[in-house]
């Protein structure tokens, strides 16, 4: 029995740990092509108002699908330099969620000149790919 339970707290303590890197790994540094929305004004600003094709991402901190995406989506942003990414949280702005009709989180729509021209459910790295290599 007491074998078991320092078993029982090594997974937790693994878990923890595991969960606190990747969540490390998901704060991002605003700069010139990744943006973290803060409200509605710099949704106008930052999306409808750009002269380059912009990707939304409509995430949670819970999700952990959204913590993989995040360093992916980052660097591509900063790597390939051809669309900026706008991080929004769902839980901090649900009126942008619900004008995007966002049913499952991570979801990406790609907009050009304040139109929506493609969007995706789910991370999958070779469709959004593809998605990009359309702009």
């Amino acid at each position: 029995m007491f074998h078991s339970t320092i078993k029982l707290k090594y997974r937790y303590l693994k878990f923890s740990n595991l969960y606190k890197f990747n969540f490390k790994s998901f704060t991002i540094q605003n700069n010139e092509y990744v943006v973290n929305l803060k409200s509605e004004l710099d949704f106008e600003k930052e999306v409808m108002k750009c002269p380059i094709p912009v990707l939304i991402d409509f995430y949670a901190d819970w999700c952990a699908p959204c913590r993989k995406s995040a360093p992916v989506l980052e660097s591509k942003a900063n790597d390939l330099k051809t669309f900026k990414l706008v991080k929004v949280n769902v839980d901090n702005h649900p009126e942008l969620s619900e004008r995007f009709e966002v049913g499952g989180i991570p979801y990406f729509v790609l907009m050009n000149n304040g139109r929506k021209i493609g969007d995706l459910v789910g991370f999958n790295e070779t469709k959004l790919d593809s998605m990009l290599t359309g702009i």
